[in-house]
């Protein structure tokens, strides 16, 4: 009895660890790409923000926020 309240309870941990990825998923992917494709817009100011190349006339690099922010400050 005692292994099968275990075996629920690893199986219930499981699939309650993947409906939560799946809502988290559901809920903030359509942004993260919306937000992604409107930065992507302009190629030379993404080099700019992630210092691959140099500013140049009229551009200052961006400072993004969550996980953008992230790959921001950790490339290159």
């Amino acid at each position: 009895m005692l292994k099968l309240a275990i075996s629920f309870g690893r199986t219930f941990a499981r699939v309650s660890e993947t409906r939560f990825c799946d809502l988290v998923v559901d809920e903030y992917l359509p942004q993260f790409i919306q937000e992604l494709d409107a930065i992507l817009a302009d190629p030379h100011q993404v080099c700019v923000d992630i210092k691959a190349c140099n500013a140049g006339q009229g551009f200052k690099a961006r400072k993004y926020v969550g996980v953008l922010g992230w790959f921001q400050r950790n490339s290159f």
